[in-house]
């Protein structure tokens, strides 16, 4: 659903009709650049009033959405086209047939297109590829939530919110739950990633002893009892490089979601719980949520099955490309996940009043609101365009073999 145009319907009607008292801050009753730049990051604030702290909120709210959705874009605009140059792709068959065309919608579509037929051609009937990684992650601030309520709020300190989701935390001692990074003396769950020893489950990768089971590239795809390199579905007795989904029974230097016994710079695994008037509330969380970082997914393609003489060169390339580029995917996915399904409605809830609100503070915060929808509306097609060719990579990379 394209909530940035919901929002910027919201905003319009809000501006039109309930605008208030507009007495004041009469300076620049256009909003310029000067005033308020969405591209370059900046606005004027509009003081210290309860009013003012809310519309400067929005206005910044405004500013990281716009960072985030426009980041989002490029990057699977560059991932595209890198994927799909390395896959056999001319710069003519990645770019727009048409002006009207969307620049990412042509580059992803045409790749995703021929990921899919390399492999229909190269896979058994009815056999897909063997993608193993670790989901990425976004994870949110909370001193920085904690720091924008302080002042959407006119607080001195507030305490810092609670998370919905999980408390991650960077690590560099033992860790009880799962960790991402490196997992040094044994990880007693799945190592997603690179496994430096022993595997007690199945290696995906080279294992130098014996293998139970090799796929037809010439890569282990089952036990390995001497040391397997590449990715271990159940008890790596090594070093596990990636993410150790059980315990970490040595030191984990990455991040943990569990108990470390030496943390810090802890995050939030899901929403910031902020305890503040709904308006600030969602302009906070949606500043907090467009500024997550997000951990790129540690990824591994495996083949089973035998692979057509013909279509071998093809697939082997593509199995690198895809290694190489498409965790990027998976990472603009989660970001776009998160700002579409919770923090867009949010700060859509946040506009509710906010006529009146800059209508109290002046004519030019009531033209900032006019212009923020204004961006709203563009940003809008740069999001539906993204979630697009997300999802049509997913079922590309997922299609089986022709019969």
């Amino acid at each position: 659903m394209p909530y940035m145009r919901w929002l910027a319907g919201i905003l319009a009607v809000l501006c039109l009709t309930d605008c208030g008292n507009i007495t004041n801050g009469t300076g620049d009753i256009t909003c310029g650049t000067a005033t308020f730049d969405i591209p370059g990051g900046r606005f004027t604030t509009f003081g210290t009033s309860a009013d003012g702290r809310k519309v400067d909120a929005f206005l910044q709210g405004t500013i990281d959405l716009h960072a985030a959705v426009t980041d989002i874009y490029q990057s699977l605009l560059s991932t595209c086209t890198t994927l799909g140059t390395s896959i056999g792709l001319t710069p003519a068959q990645l770019a727009p047939t048409a002006t009207t065309m969307d620049p990412v919608a042509a580059a992803c579509t045409a790749t995703s297109q021929r990921v899919q037929s390399i492999l229909q051609a190269a896979l058994p009937p009815n056999q897909t590829l063997h993608l193993v990684y670790t989901p990425p992650v976004c994870q949110v601030d909370l001193n920085f939530a904690a720091s924008c309520t302080a002042s959407c709020t006119g607080q001195a300190t507030v305490s810092v919110p609670m998370c919905s989701g999980d408390i991650v935390a960077d690590c560099s001692g033992s860790c009880s739950g799962s960790c991402s990074g490196s997992c040094a003396a044994s990880c007693s769950g799945s190592c997603t990633g690179t496994c430096m020893g022993g595997c007690t489950g199945t290696c995906f990768g080279h294992c130098a002893g014996s293998c139970t089971a090799m796929d037809s590239m010439g890569n282990c795809a089952g036990a390995c009892t001497g040391t397997c390199t590449g990715s271990c579905t159940a008890g790596c007795t090594g070093e596990c490089m990636g993410s150790c989904s059980g315990g970490c029974t040595g030191t984990c230097m990455g991040q943990c979601r569990g108990m470390c016994s030496v943390a810090s710079n802890i995050h939030c695994d899901g929403q910031p719980m902020i305890q503040a008037d709904a308006q600030c509330q969602a302009a906070c969380e949606a500043q907090a949520e467009a500024r997550a970082q997000c951990t790129p997914p540690a990824l591994t393609v495996g083949v089973t099955g035998t692979v057509a003489p013909a279509a071998l060169q093809n697939l082997a390339t593509l199995v690198t490309a895809l290694e190489t580029s498409y965790p990027a995917i998976l990472e603009d996915a989660e970001r776009l996940n998160t700002l579409i399904r919770q923090t867009a409605p949010n700060f859509v809830a946040s506009v509710q009043g906010l006529g009146t609100v800059a209508g109290n503070v002046g004519l030019t915060a009531a033209a900032c609101i006019v212009r923020a929808s204004t961006d709203a509306v563009a940003l809008a097609s740069q999001v539906d365009v993204s979630v697009q060719v997300t999802v049509q990579f997913s079922a590309a990379v997922n299609v089986s073999g022709n019969p």
